[in-house]
């Protein structure tokens, strides 16, 4: 039985490669290479591939968890190298509020909505952050996403900005 699940599994990692192979490859005429396997040996491989993971389900489930592991670094890869190349425009543009040290080493950039929860209880731990440290450059981008009244927010904010009012709007 050991030999078997051993087998089955070599044959677990085997199969898919094969299934991928382009007909070509396993064409069976004379002018391409000979299919690895015959029909009956396809069918037995297939059989004993269907037996092992009815018997072992949680192979599926790695398998599962392995390819979402994967996609879960490639999208966080992805989000990176568009932060890393749009950095400029989201540290330094000039249209975008700033609070703090103008000159600061630290830029923290905030995305938010007036009427999202969430922001309202992260602005005073950030402001905090940015009186405590000196060293801090907050960006603010206003993202008003959750309606017209959010919209009417954002634009009364950036209108406070162009009276200097800014952060005590904010």
């Amino acid at each position: 039985m050991k030999i078997k699940l051993h087998l089955a599994a070599a044959v677990l990692l085997a199969v898919p490669a094969l299934l991928l192979a382009p007909a070509s490859v396993l064409a069976q005429d004379s002018s391409a290479p000979k299919a690895p396997f015959s029909d009956t040996e396809a069918r037995a491989i297939e059989e004993i591939v269907r037996d092992y993971l009815i018997a072992n389900p949680e192979v599926l489930v790695e398998a599962l968890q392995g390819l979402e592991e994967k996609e879960r670094l490639a999208k966080a890869e992805a989000q990176r190298l568009a932060v890393k190349a749009n950095l400029e425009g989201l540290t330094r543009d000039p249209a975008s509020p700033v609070v703090g040290n103008p000159e600061g080493d630290i830029t923290i950039v905030e995305f938010f909505d007036y009427r999202c929860p969430y922001c309202r209880r992260m602005t005073a731990d950030l402001l905090d952050a940015v009186e405590q440290d000196g060293n801090i450059r907050l960006v603010f981008k206003e993202f008003p996403i959750l309606g017209e009244s959010s919209t009417l927010a954002a634009r009364a904010a950036l209108a406070s900005r162009n009276q200097g009012l800014y952060q005590p709007f904010h």
